[in-house]
């Protein structure tokens, strides 16, 4: 009996079986150039992710990009055409009948290279063929499979990511992660950029890549991020910019509006309209606290117009004010903003406000008449040269 313990134990401390770390020498690694849709913004067989608000226009960028792709057109920003293939689009939101279709033919794709992953058939545990929707959880091979049968693929758009997500929790760093790194993988095998479209959370406190919704795998996961944004002082400007990108450009970024399009049989729909030149992402995304448009920011911009002309009364100021729709306090914080001059008109005349005088070298000064003794830089000084002394 002791000899069957003794066996017991000794089997117990034999070490379990080892699996080998597997270790590459970089000397036998092949460099490889990365292949792009959009040079220096968009990899092939990489993840990309478009981050927005709904109704900027995440659908309409990706329509425009298949356009490019299907026609082989070149691309914003660059003199090589984008490489010439086929689209393959998931859409949980939309309708590929009057709302998908009408908005690929707007921006100019030949849909007969578009593709839409409608539902995925499988054989149910009776072997009869069902269908179901895509999940990534359960079907990267199956897209793979589709990918290869149907050849030449450029690009993949997953619109949103969070209807494929199965029972992933997308606020779970490690499920995210875990998730997406198959999803990588495949888009590498097959050299096809992946687009993935997300929404933004409501928090205004927190970096441009912790507003992408859900956890930071998401963002991590992909080697280029871009954010969707409104401008600030033109709603229909709207910003393509990066937020990461960490193979290419993150430094500048798109202008576009969104375009009404007609087209035949009554079918309304839209398009992308790109403007001129680029933006600086930096500027956009951090602008400088005097370019935002708070009520004081507002107020100034009225008061220096108002003034522009001629002094006046304050009380006149306040009224012109108030009928704009700025209170009295915003016009108050905004006359200090910008040095509004105040003078006293008699006893009971009340106070007049008016621009502040600069002198010569662009400051600020106080009006000579306020000031005994001081020396008049601001009359006349800007039309004569200074001597030296």
């Amino acid at each position: 009996m002791s000899e069957q313990i003794n066996e017991t134990i000794n089997d117990a401390k034999e070490p379990p079986e080892f699996n080998e770390v597997e270790l590459i020498c970089m000397e036998a690694i092949e460099m490889k150039k990365i292949r792009w849709l959009w040079f220096l913004r968009i990899a092939l067989g990489k993840l990309t992710v478009f981050a927005g608000n709904p109704g900027l226009g995440k659908s309409q960028l990706a329509a425009i990009l298949a356009a490019y792709i299907t026609r082989g057109m070149q691309l914003p920003d660059t003199e090589e055409p984008a490489p010439m293939g086929n689209v393959i689009i998931l859409s949980a939101e939309d309708d590929a009948a009057d709302t998908i279709k009408p908005r690929l033919l707007a921006a100019g794709a030949d849909v007969r290279k578009c593709h839409i992953l409608n539902a995925v058939r499988i054989k149910n545990h009776t072997g009869v063929d069902t269908e179901r929707g895509f999940d990534l959880t359960q079907d990267i091979e199956r897209l793979g499979q589709a990918i290869a049968r149907l050849g030449n693929v450029i690009m993949v758009v997953i619109d949103p990511i969070s209807s494929y997500l199965g029972n992933t929790d997308s606020h779970n760093n490690a499920d995210m992660r875990g998730l997406l790194a198959p999803l990588a993988a495949m888009a590498a095998e097959h050299g096809v950029a992946i687009i993935l479209l997300t929404h933004l959370n409501k928090s205004t406190n927190q970096d441009a890549i912790g507003r992408v919704i859900g956890s930071i795998g998401l963002i991590a996961a992909a080697r280029a991020g871009y954010m969707i944004i409104k401008d600030d002082k033109n709603p229909d400007t709207r910003y393509f910019i990066p937020i990461k990108n960490n193979i290419g450009n993150d430094t500048d970024g798109f202008a576009f509006h969104i375009e009404g399009v007609d087209l035949s049989e009554g079918i309304k729909t839209s398009k992308v309209c790109w403007h001129d030149g680029l933006v600086d992402a930096q500027k956009i995304l951090h602008p400088d606290p005097d370019a935002k448009p708070t009520a004081t920011n507002g107020a100034k911009a009225f008061l220096e117009e108002l003034l522009s002309a001629k002094p006046m009364m304050m009380t006149d100021i306040i009224t012109e004010a108030e009928g704009a729709g700025y209170s009295k306090a915003s016009i108050q914080r905004a006359a200090t903003k910008i040095g509004v001059s105040r003078k006293k008109r008699g006893m009971g005349g009340g106070w007049e406000w008016s621009m502040p005088k600069s002198d010569i070298y662009g400051n600020p000064c106080e009006d000579v008449e306020d000031v005994e003794g001081s020396t008049n830089l601001c009359a006349e000084s800007s039309t004569k040269d200074l001597q030296p002394s």
